[in-house]
């Protein structure tokens, strides 16, 4: 904020989403701060001013998913299983929580949800740029049904 109480902008303003009260977040800021989680490849946080808190969809290594999985006793068939256990989407949500309050986020900066994308995120896939950038864009077109629902579990009533 200014000295006259103005709202100065220092970042790209499409990265910045307010929320339903109306709070703005820094949608890098918070990929950064939640990188630290040891479940996180990468990571797209995604907001929407109808929620009070942000999302994410989250890219794990799916090399590693079947070890964490039999560390919590979590039973799984297929990766695509895993990816959408509530149990191992609770474990790696409890993990990015406790990464939240090690970087100090505010209650309105702590993920409400998360989904899983268990297919590494790459330039060669279109989900990053050759600087490995995130293409957000390409990123909610392919979880858009895991998008949807995890915006459902929060309470926002979503068109099919």
């Amino acid at each position: 904020w200014t000295p006259l109480g103005q709202l100065q902008i220092i970042d790209r303003r499409r990265n910045l989403v307010k929320l339903a009260h109306g709070e703005y977040v820094a949608l890098e800021a918070l990929e950064s701060a939640y990188a630290s989680s040891r479940y996180v490849a990468n990571i797209c946080v995604c907001a929407d001013a109808r929620l009070p808190r942000p999302c994410a969809i989250v890219n794990v290594d799916a090399a590693l998913m079947p070890c964490w999985a039999r560390e919590a006793g979590i039973a799984y068939v297929s990766l695509e299983d895993l990816s959408t256990s509530r149990a191992f989407v609770q474990m790696v949500l409890d993990d990015l929580k406790q990464a939240a309050r090690l970087a100090g986020l505010s209650r309105q900066e702590v993920l409400a949800d998360v989904c899983i994308d268990p297919v590494l995120w790459t330039p060669e896939n279109g989900m990053l740029t050759a600087a490995s950038k995130l293409r957000r864009a390409g990123i909610l077109r392919r979880n858009h049904a895991n998008v949807q629902e995890m915006y459902s579990r929060c309470g926002l009533l979503v068109e099919t």
